[in-house]
């Protein structure tokens, strides 16, 4: 057996959800960390986890995202406009973290309709010779 390296991804929410004030704590859904061997979250470069989601930004936008409390999407602007997808690559400080990891979406101006939360990441696991 040699181990192969592969995608796989998790839906953490296939609702629409709205940020309507900046004094909302935000939407915080829950993303279950694999347990697989090889951290999926070690930040080099090829094996970054990437959070994909739709947006809908009613008027312009500022929206930042957090993982279990650490910025994995700065503040960052979107004008008002029709719904797209956006993604992001991410890495964390370190390899630690809970098994149930907190990803909160805290709106910072504006309003918007998000839905269609995805992470995606690199995992390794035994396949025949």
């Amino acid at each position: 057996m040699h181990l192969t390296r592969f995608a796989d991804y998790q839906v953490i929410s296939d609702e629409k959800f709205a940020l309507t004030t900046p004094s909302d704590r935000g939407k915080t859904l829950i993303f279950r960390v694999p347990t697989h061997p090889n951290s999926w979250w070690t930040g080099n470069s090829v094996q970054k986890p990437v959070i994909f989601f739709k947006i809908l930004p009613l008027e312009d936008s500022v929206l930042r995202i957090l993982f279990d409390d650490f910025e994995i999407l700065p503040p960052t602007t979107f004008e008002k406009s029709h719904t797209r997808g956006y993604w992001e690559a991410f890495s964390l400080p370190d390899g630690s973290g809970p098994i149930d990891a907190p990803v909160t979406f805290r709106l910072d101006s504006g309003r918007v309709q998000i839905s269609d939360v995805i992470i995606s990441y690199q995992r390794e696991a035994e396949s025949p010779s």
